[in-house]
């Protein structure tokens, strides 16, 4: 890519972005409305997406006393008009944690949810989908593994020892990712190694 004539890069960018819109406008209710509230109805340029950009309210815009009183079939019904994937036949009923219905997400679904600290007073919940882990993965093989210019898929490159200072596993984006750090950098969890082996809540 970094070969690639700006220009043409450019209008991939936009392309790309405008395939993605047009697929998902009708598809996100939240996307729908934010479109049509904004008056975009095409992109002609990168920037013309800009305005259709989620803010974070939206992520954390759920009732907090859904957690406090553990309704995590309310709280999937939410979640569930911010993502594409269907989330109306999944089972939470049994939840009694954060922890337990993330777990119940990961298993029965393709989204990947990574929630903030919490420290404004609220979770922001951000829907991610494996395919869009996996992409997070490639990006950060080339980050770590290639060299600036090389033309070369470091997804087939040999892994490296990854030692990272907190905890292999969680809800955070901070321990979310490991899964694919370890697959797509250290390659193997023997070369994945975590400060606190455990999870944090």
């Amino acid at each position: 890519m970094n070969g690639v004539d700006p220009d043409a890069l450019a209008e991939w960018q936009r392309r790309g972005i405008e395939e993605r819109f047009n697929q998902l406008r009708e598809r996100i209710p939240l996307l729908s409305r934010v479109a049509e509230r904004v008056g975009v109805d095409e992109l002609r340029r990168v920037e013309d997406a800009v305005p259709l950009f989620f803010d974070h309210a939206h992520y954390k815009s759920y009732p907090s006393s859904l957690i406090e009183r553990k309704r995590f079939d309310a709280l999937t019904a939410w979640l569930d008009r911010l993502t594409t994937i269907d989330l109306s036949d999944i089972d939470v009923s049994g939840c009694a944690s954060l922890d337990d219905w993330l777990d119940v997400l990961d298993g029965e679904s393709e989204l990947r949810v990574c929630h903030s600290s919490g420290t404004g007073g609220s979770f922001s919940f951000i829907p991610w989908s494996v395919n869009e882990f996996d992409t997070l993965g490639a990006a950060f093989a080339a980050n770590f593994g290639q060299e600036f210019g090389t033309d070369e898929d470091c997804r087939t490159a040999e892994g490296m020892e990854v030692i990272w200072p907190y905890f292999r596993f969680g809800g955070g984006m901070l321990t979310r990712q490991n899964d694919v750090i370890e697959k797509y950098v250290a390659k193997a969890p023997e070369r994945f190694h975590a400060a606190f082996p455990g999870r944090v809540s």
